[in-house]
């Protein structure tokens, strides 16, 4: 039997036109984002052809209310089978709640405390409505000395999730810190810190490796204030992810951006 001529790399002797053709034909949009990964010109022929989604279908959304432990969920009109495309109750989790007449428990609560294409972040949870299957988030493994310069015990966290289903099926959450306001136990020369410090350590869980992970992060640019002017505001912060990146808008008026690996 003849040994066949190694001609490298087989799909570099296709046109480009048909090899466009070939990866239109992949059904399933994860599989034609990990084609993205095989090399520079297959990436090309993906993106300048649009070949892969750029918007999730939207069946509806979500508002939480504070007094409330269950979020609602409004959906689009119904489908032609007479029900909306995913059902917004959470009674699929794995820990029960019982809500009282007033709308409220003892139980818990099911707050949604961010969300990123789809995905869902609770209290202990990632949530994916669409297909009613979750992962339990592990606790944050917090440093008790300090966290990226700044004593622990002057620190809150807010945490933030990032998913691109068109790059990976995995997601990250991000652990954020913010200063607590008011000045109960405070040294005044931490007042005069440096806000947000640099470089900065922050926690990241990635589904990936399944572990928090620590991720060091350094300021481009000035310092946005002090300790002490940061901490007179006490607002949530607010994230978005766009192509890539998770940016989020933080205490002191300054901008974090993640990026997503």
């Amino acid at each position: 039997m003849e040994q066949a001529e190694d001609h490298g790399d087989l799909a570099a002797l296709l046109p480009e036109d048909v090899l466009a053709d070939v990866l239109r034909r992949v059904a399933e949009p994860r599989w034609l984002a990990l084609s993205r990964c095989v090399c520079k010109a297959w990436r090309a022929i993906i993106d300048g052809g649009s070949l892969l989604r750029t918007e999730l279908p939207f069946s509806g959304f979500f508002i939480t209310f504070a007094e409330l432990c269950l979020p609602e969920f409004f959906a689009r009109p119904l489908s032609p089978l007479g029900r909306p495309a995913i059902s917004g109750k959470l009674d699929f989790l794995p820990t029960p709640i019982k809500v009282c007449s007033d709308g409220r428990s003892l139980d818990g609560d099911y707050h949604i405390q961010d969300h990123c294409n789809g995905l869902l972040l609770l209290d202990g949870y990632v949530v994916n409505p669409a297909t009613r299957c979750w992962n339990a988030l592990p606790l944050c493994p917090h440093n008790h000395t300090g966290d990226g310069g700044i004593v622990h015990g002057i620190l809150n966290h807010d945490y933030y999730l990032a998913f691109d289903p068109k790059v990976s099926s995995h997601y990250q959450v991000f652990e954020i810190p913010y200063l607590r306001w008011g000045k109960d136990g405070i040294d005044p020369l931490d007042e005069t810190s440096e806000w947000p410090p640099s470089p900065y350590i922050l926690h990241v869980f990635s589904s990936r490796r399944g572990c928090w992970e620590e991720r060091l992060f350094v300021r481009q640019g000035d310092a946005a204030g002090t300790l002490a002017k940061a901490r007179v505001y006490e607002s949530r912060l607010h994230s978005v992810y766009w192509r890539g990146y998770l940016y989020v808008h933080c205490q002191g008026d300054f901008i974090m951006r993640n990026i997503f690996v």
